[in-house]
């Protein structure tokens, strides 16, 4: 009997230590899986502030960026209003400069018009004093050549038409200096 309740006590024993080998061994795995476990957590937290410190610098640089972006967008703006400005300044530059044509052009062909009608009015001034000058050579050379053959009368004659084409070519001639002044203002 005692031995037997030594052996069912060696069994006890022997259960007792391997439930508690079991526990321990359990207690070691839990203790495992509780360090893998804990080692994934700091893994997954080092992995998330590694992803929000990365997102937090790439928000930085989409903030300079953008900052960037908006200077450069106002230094456009400013260009772009610059230009528009040169532009509406060279359109009334360029209407002027058309206006300034036209005017040319209208004063080119007055005086155009004009130049003709002076070298018209020439040409007819040329004509009206060449005449009397013709018909004054033609009496003076008569008498110059031929003085002994004409009477009195008629040396008379030719001197007065000779005087008259002379006068009337002087008023000819004041008339037109007269007109020439008036012209020049």
């Amino acid at each position: 009997y005692e031995w037997e309740s030594k052996e069912n006590e060696n069994r006890l024993l022997r259960k007792s230590v391997e439930l508690d080998e079991l526990t321990i061994q359990k207690n070691k795995s839990q203790h495992r899986f509780l360090i893998i476990l804990l080692l994934l957590t700091i893994a997954l937290i080092i992995l998330t502030f590694s992803r929000i410190k990365i997102k937090k610098r790439r928000n930085m640089e989409l903030s300079e960026k953008n900052v960037l972006i908006n200077q450069q967008k106002n230094q456009l703006s400013d260009s772009l209003k610059r230009h528009q400005e040169l532009n509406k300044l060279l359109n009334q530059q360029n209407e002027e400069i058309q206006s300034s044509k036209r005017e040319i052009e209208e004063v080119n062909r007055q005086l155009s018009e004009s130049n003709v009608t002076k070298d018209r009015f020439i040409s007819i001034i040329g004509h009206d004093l060449r005449n009397p000058f013709h018909s004054m050579m033609g009496f003076s050379h008569l008498l110059n050549y031929e003085y002994d053959d004409f009477t009195t009368e008629e040396k008379k004659k030719f001197i007065g038409i000779i005087n008259q084409g002379l006068h009337n070519t002087y008023n000819l001639l004041d008339n037109l200096l007269n007109w020439a002044a008036s012209q020049r203002g």
